[in-house]
């Protein structure tokens, strides 16, 4: 009996083992938040969602990681470093405070030498810097700007819809919004036009509605161009988790895709909803609100950011901090463009 308990314990041993370093390596594979932050005196750095410091390292600037690539400044250039530190893609590119160089699809917009272009993950040119602006990439397509007019490029860096639009937003749930001859139209990704508009305003599509303006009201059409939501509102913005923000009377306040009153028109100033939390302006002052209207963080910043992977920025005189959704602090001091994102290593 004790020699069969012997050969079943040698055998269920290794098993158990095996079991525990699949689950400690699953832990250690884990998504995680990194914030990137960038200080008020020149310094980039990145931590955790706890705010404990990673890499051990030191850049002049940092941006948020995007498909397991962040960007990082060094010797007045930027490249990318890897979720292990390691600079991988050399610092060589120029970039302006407004742009964001976060890989989308497997390609980053870069700019050198005064132009942009793409690069993909192992640093490789797929579309040389040619273009006077470049955004990132959205269903399988980039807007670029030449000359002053609008265009988009594919992943493998053709020029498949020619810039010749005096405007143009990103492709969204399969159209993109342009202007041209004076008037608004939606194009789909061989260049038709699915329908015009004889509006004097448009945004672009999210969760299957458009907002639109005409005679000064703010109303919604679905991707057919029928409407959906009567222009009714002094102002309107893209839905965002099945919430669109409307202004009535001189106030903001929520609808739902049916056009009902979800909270209502009582704010100065709210912002898109991000994992159950917006931001709202009362008296003044910032706090966050949730899906059903109640008050998450008071109104007592001077400004605060829309909640991301539980985490927000704080303005309170004249610093910025980072905070939890519990509002505890995470990181103490800030720059504005100190960004944060959920990493798979």
């Amino acid at each position: 009996m004790k020699s069969i308990q012997l050969l079943l314990l040698g055998i269920l041993m290794p098993m158990v083992c095996a079991w525990g370093q699949s689950s400690q390596q699953g832990e250690n594979h884990a998504p995680r938040v990194i914030i990137a932050v960038n200080t008020t005196h020149g310094e980039g750095y990145f931590v955790d969602s706890e705010g404990n410091r990673l890499y051990n390292k030191k850049f002049e600037g940092v941006g948020p990681f995007s498909e397991g690539l962040a960007r990082v400044k060094q010797n007045g250039k930027w490249g990318y470093i890897n979720t292990k530190g390691e600079v991988v893609i050399p610092c060589v590119y120029d970039w302006s405070r407004n742009d964001s160089g976060e890989f989308s699809e497997g390609l980053a917009c870069v700019k050198q030498n005064g132009r942009y272009g793409f690069i993909n993950t192992e640093g490789e040119k797929v579309v040389p810097c040619i273009y006077d602006e470049g955004d990132a990439f959205a269903e399988g397509h980039a807007l670029v700007k030449q000359h002053r007019k609008y265009g988009f490029v594919n992943a493998k860096g053709e020029e498949v819809i020619p810039c010749i639009y005096t405007y143009a937003y990103p492709f969204s749930e399969g159209l993109a919004l342009v202007w041209l001859n004076g008037r608004y139209s939606f194009i789909n990704t061989k260049q038709e036009e699915v329908f015009c508009c004889t509006y004097e305003n448009a945004r672009t599509f999210s969760e299957g509605l458009a907002c639109v303006k005409q005679n000064g009201k703010w109303g919604y059409i679905n991707t057919k161009g029928e409407a959906i939501i009567p222009r009714t509102f002094e102002e309107a913005e893209n839905f965002s988790e099945g919430l669109a923000r409307v202004k009535q009377n001189g106030k903001w306040g929520y609808i739902n895709t049916k056009g009902e009153v979800a909270i209502p028109c009582t704010y100065r100033e709210v912002g898109d909803f991000n994992g159950g939390l917006a931001r709202v302006k009362q008296n003044g002052k910032y706090g966050t609100i949730n899906r059903k209207g109640e008050v998450v963080v008071p109104c007592i910043y001077s400004w605060i950011t829309d909640f991301s992977e539980g985490l927000t920025k704080i303005e309170k005189g004249k610093s910025w901090s980072i905070i939890n959704q519990e509002g505890k602090v995470i990181v103490a001091d800030c720059d504005r463009s100190t960004q944060w994102s959920k990493v798979e290593e």
